[in-house]
């Protein structure tokens, strides 16, 4: 069977240095039976040492799901458990602007602070939902012609299926 020759190949190639990560996105999307599988993945061992590393992603409901006593057995193999935390206004803003550096854009003024207000209002902080957000809203302004995104542009270019609830406690951080 498949797992039979992975663990053939993966036995084979470790004794030469390489080590072997599988990652999983979106993992809080597979199935309970797709999640045992992941398990034998997991299973991959010799006497000394692990053979493959199992990295799932996914959102915090992943966890949750883990902790039932069918999935107990994947869930006492994780080693490790990170949650990132929803963005706060500060961390959005500067998120952005960290983006934006790395697609090669140096003017920091291209989203007005309402445009990042109303990002961080409609994305909860969620930095998947502000990406998809900034992404609409730039393609949009582009298309207008608009050399700066502001509220407006965020709203008119913004999915309703995206929306988070509005959240009045969250607004900018004051100092």
């Amino acid at each position: 069977d498949i797992l039979n020759i992975l663990y053939e190949y993966i036995l084979k190639k470790s004794s030469n240095d390489h080590n072997f990560v599988v990652i999983i996105d979106d993992a809080h999307d597979l199935t309970d039976e797709q999640l045992k599988d992941v398990l034998l993945l997991c299973k991959l061992e010799t006497n000394t040492r692990q053979l493959l590393q199992v990295i799932l992603v996914g959102l915090p409901g992943l966890t949750e799901h883990l902790k039932h006593p069918d999935m107990l057995p994947l869930y006492q193999r994780i080693q490790i458990k990170y949650h990132i935390k929803n963005f706060s206004y500060s961390d959005t803003q500067d998120y952005l602007l960290h983006r934006m550096a790395q697609a090669g854009h140096s003017r920091q003024d291209i989203f007005k602070a309402d445009a990042i207000q109303r990002i961080f209002q409609l994305s909860g902080g969620i930095p998947r939902t502000i990406n998809v957000l900034a992404s609409n809203a730039l393609l949009y302004a582009y298309l207008k012609g608009l050399k700066k995104v502001d509220a407006e542009v965020i709203n008119l270019s913004t999915d309703e299926s995206l929306q988070v609830p509005d959240q009045e406690d969250q607004g900018p951080e004051k100092v």
